[in-house]
């Protein structure tokens, strides 16, 4: 269960950087 829910936190903050980066980038453009 704690495996799995790592998981889900993983997920969810690469989830999160990739939305970041690409509100990064077009801002930027």
């Amino acid at each position: 269960m704690a495996i799995f829910g790592n998981r889900e936190f993983t997920n969810s903050m690469l989830l999160y950087c990739f939305l970041r980066y690409v509100t990064v980038i077009g801002l930027h453009h």
